[in-house]
């Protein structure tokens, strides 16, 4: 039985709930929640200081071979122009007669000039030729009476080959100046 009110029991009605007792002591932390996922990327840094300078690098092994002649109121009756004045040299022979001659064969860079007196014939070929025999039609240029003929071009030479300019005319021909440069690119 169950008595709420009656005198059956010989107690009486409950009364009202009482005040909250004080907190009760601090339980354990629970174990550890598994971790959520990654926040967006933020801002990058401000750029840091430079470092130190780096030890310097290898030396360079690149010693090119390079030359040049020229001559001063030259004259040639055909065949080869004489170049009577070393310019720079390096690697690079004059030999009289011949033109220039390579000591180390390489790509070189063949160039001349040619400035003719107003006398000269009423049109001339000048060409250059390697080791007396082969031809660079790239360099062969036609010049008149006071004119200035200029060629250059990469040629390909074989260690000790000779290289040098000609005339080919009739006639003699009269040059103010005339020069011959070789300069090894590769």
């Amino acid at each position: 039985m169950n008595c709420c009110c009656c005198c059956c029991c010989g107690r009486g009605r409950r009364g009202p709930a009482g005040p909250a007792g004080p907190a009760g002591p601090k339980g354990d932390p629970g174990p550890r929640g598994p971790a959520g996922p990654a926040g967006p990327k933020g801002d990058p840094g401000p750029q840091g200081p430079p470092g130190p300078q780096g030890p310097p690098g290898p030396g360079g092994a690149w010693n090119a071979a390079y030359g040049s002649a020229y001559s001063l109121n030259a004259i040639s009756s055909g065949g080869n122009v004489p170049l009577t004045i070393a310019g720079p040299l390096h690697d690079v022979v004059v030999v009289p007669g011949q033109g220039l001659q390579v000591v180390r064969g390489g790509i070189y860079s063949i160039s001349y000039q040619a400035s003719l007196e107003e006398n000269a014939p009423e049109e001339v070929e000048l060409r250059v030729l390697v080791n007396g025999a082969i031809l660079v039609p790239s360099l062969t240029t036609w010049a008149g009476p006071a004119d200035t003929a200029s060629a250059t071009s990469l040629f390909s030479l074989l260690e000790q080959d000779r290289v040098r300019l000609e005339v080919v005319s009739e006639n003699a021909v009269e040059f103010r100046v005339v020069s011959l440069q070789v300069a090894q690119v590769g």
